[in-house]
Formats: C-alpha cells, sequence, structure tokens
C-alpha cells in the first residue's frame, strides 16, 4: 500500500512528505492513466487489509465464545498458566 500510495500521489502530480521530515522523489511523472491504476491498486489493497483484519478478529472471538480456549488470551499476552488455567475451568 505504501508505494501504490506513493505512485497514486506522484502520477496525480503530488509531492509525498515522510512525516514532514524530507520529501520523496517522483518514482513517476504526473500521468491520468497510471494515477487511475493506482488509485484503484491502492483502494481495493486498503478494502482487503480492512477485510483481513475483521476476519482475524472474527476467528479470536470464535475461538474465545464458541470454543472457550485461550487462543484470544494467549494472543492478548496472558502467561501461559494463566491461559492453561482458563482453559481447565471449562
Amino acid at each position: 500500500m505504501p508505494i501504490s500510495g506513493w505512485i497514486m500521489s506522484n502520477s496525480g502530480g503530488h509531492d509525498v512528505s515522510f512525516f514532514t521530515l524530507f520529501t520523496l522523489p517522483n518514482i513517476v511523472g504526473e500521468n491520468e492513466t497510471i494515477h487511475e491504476i493506482a488509485e484503484e491498486i491502492h483502494g481495493t489493497a486498503g478494502t482487503l487489509l480492512i477485510a483481513i483484519v475483521l476476519l482475524h478478529i472474527a476467528g479470536a472471538l470464535k475461538h474465545h465464545i464458541v470454543y472457550k480456549d485461550a487462543t484470544l488470551l494467549r494472543m492478548m499476552g496472558k502467561n501461559k498458566a494463566t491461559a492453561e488455567h482458563t482453559t481447565e475451568d471449562k
């Protein structure tokens, strides 16, 4: 996503700054066709990233609520003893 955003901005005629510390070099010139392609790739990648995060959260909640195992507790950084104790209480 960072590369597609960089290309999208450059091809749209905009500079890209790195946290206002410095400006990244232009890797493509202003070009409407490249801009549209990069915009589509950037948007699709963002949507896929959101979907993957939501599926990951849903899977963790399923393990916690349906399977009643310690997967979510381990993901949250609980120690192994606490996670084992929780699964033994079922």
